[in-house]
């Protein structure tokens, strides 16, 4: 079934749960999820759902005075987001508080956007407020594939950000982020690099400056067709990346 949906007020919680979601990239440029009204929204969970071909954003929220408590993201497999008009979580004149994606896949979202993008133009940004982003125990393959693009887009003026446990492979991005607003502490631990080498690269302006992350090939069975379990032992030993594939 092809379908996206406008969260509108009145949709104070909402749950994806366990379904297929699939796009119409080809003739519809629509987003998975879009918060279409001002309001106070609580939380969005999106869990153990298979995403795919969507032509603008994942999820996204540019309504003024749109606000979201929490967001996450978990147990899931994205992919082909095109980002065609929009980046793949894009929040601008709307606002999000917790941002958690979690033991899921992003498979070629965001070719040629940022992934993550929270602007410093809602009505939050600059009150005291702080936007909170975790990305763990995540595997993304061919994700902000273009090296003016960064994973790490934000710009709300406080922001406090983890990415652990998560393997990141196959992207010419320009790396996390070259803003100053963004974390300038990141909470780093335990990621894995292959083909990806800005990511920890002391010249980009945010960068993995861990002392744990490691640049092993996963040996992905058959990344071209969906399939990404690992055959590099110390990656599974250690844990890092989407579950599912280990």
């Amino acid at each position: 079934m092809k379908l996206s949906f406008s969260i509108v007020t009145g949709a104070t919680d909402v749950e994806l749960i366990d379904l297929d979601l699939t796009g119409d990239a080809a003739t519809d440029l629509t987003d998975m999820v879009r918060y279409s009204a001002p309001a106070r929204y609580n939380t969005l969970l999106v869990s153990g759902c298979n995403v795919h071909d969507y032509a603008r954003s994942f999820i996204a929220g540019n309504e003024t005075d749109a606000i979201v408590q929490s967001i996450t993201v978990e147990n899931s497999i994205v992919t082909n987001i095109e980002t065609n008009g929009g980046d793949f979580f894009d929040f601008r004149n709307s606002d999000v508080f917790n941002v958690n994606f979690n033991t899921s896949t992003f498979n070629n979202c965001a070719p040629g956007r940022d992934f993550f993008r929270i602007d410093d133009a809602g009505t939050s940004t600059q009150t005291g407020l702080t936007s909170n982003i975790t990305l763990d125990s995540c595997t993304l393959y061919a994700c902000s594939n273009n090296s003016s693009r960064r994973l790490l887009y934000i710009r709300f003026q406080d922001n406090d950000i983890a990415v652990n446990n998560t393997l990141i492979t196959d992207t010419a991005a320009e790396g996390y982020s070259d803003q100053s607003r963004t974390d300038e502490f990141i909470d780093f631990s335990n990621n894995n690099y292959f083909n990806a080498p800005t990511f920890y690269d002391s010249s980009v302006l945010r960068y993995d400056n861990s002392s744990s992350y490691t640049t092993l090939d996963p040996g992905y069975v058959d990344a071209l067709n969906g399939d990404f379990t690992l055959t590099t032992q110390s990656l599974i030993d250690n844990q890092i990346g989407d579950p599912r594939w280990r």
